[in-house]
């Protein structure tokens, strides 16, 4: 009589997403201090379906921010007070996960480069179309898509090997 092979161990599954962060809309908080353009961003970011809040004011975008985080914060660079590129430092020392964008009328390559050492994650200049803020929105919807998946499974990985689970490629390999 042969002697039995052990079973070949099989990978441990992950509960398959259920598409609910998948389907989560961006949480945006658009920040400027010309209500034209605040009301513009919102009606067009709230028809793509994100819901929108809106801030006149850093210091007024850090109070919605400490009371709810955002996934998109759209700042201007010029507003009265700190400055957007102020914004982008202080979102995120507040708010680590949130991506944050500048947009300014004034372009220039000083200022992007200011926006991204500052940790923003892109730079808008005005004026721009309605199809390169719902191009920008679907750029920052994968990003924190992928990140919430990401801790999932980071999660559902800690989870098993902290439980009878362990790692599949455990019993695999000879003993060192």
């Amino acid at each position: 009589m042969k002697d039995a092979m052990p079973p070949t161990p099989q990978p441990q599954t992950v509960p398959a997403p259920t598409g609910e962060q998948d389907r989560t809309p961006l949480d945006v908080l658009v920040v400027d201090d010309d209500p034209g353009i605040l009301t513009t961003l919102r009606l067009a970011l709230s028809a793509a379906g994100c819901p929108v809040r809106t801030a006149a004011s850093a210091e007024e975008a850090l109070a919605l921010l400490a009371a709810r985080p955002a996934d998109l914060v759209l700042t201007d660079v010029r507003m009265e007070g700190a400055s957007g590129i102020d914004l982008v430092r202080e979102t995120r020392a507040l708010v680590p996960d949130a991506l944050c964008v500048v947009m300014t009328a004034f372009a220039s390559f000083e200022n992007a480069v200011a926006a991204i050492k500052a940790g923003a994650f892109d730079y808008l200049p005005k004026p721009f179309s309605v199809e390169q803020l719902e191009h920008l929105a679907g750029k920052v919807a994968t990003v924190v898509a992928l990140r919430r998946e990401n801790a999932r499974l980071r999660a559902a990985g800690a989870s098993d090997a902290a439980g009878a689970g362990g790692d599949w490629f455990a019993g695999l390999t000879a003993p060192a």
